[in-house]
């Protein structure tokens, strides 16, 4: 995307058919990391709220 000497990337993480993280940069490396950094926090965010001694699945 964009002109030559301006170039844009996107990246984006999926997991499970879901978006987690969506980053644009200048190089491929710099929006690969802003969505993996994104992607991390939204996971970190899921498991700081779920219950102590809770697995993923809902099992106990």
């Amino acid at each position: 995307r964009g002109p030559d000497h301006q170039k844009e990337f996107t990246a984006t993480v999926v997991i499970a058919g879901e978006t987690l993280g969506t980053g644009v940069g200048r190089s491929k490396k710099e929006a690969e990391q802003q969505a993996a950094r994104e992607a991390h926090a939204r996971i970190s965010e899921r498991r700081a709220a779920r219950p102590m001694g809770g697995s993923a699945d809902g099992a106990s």
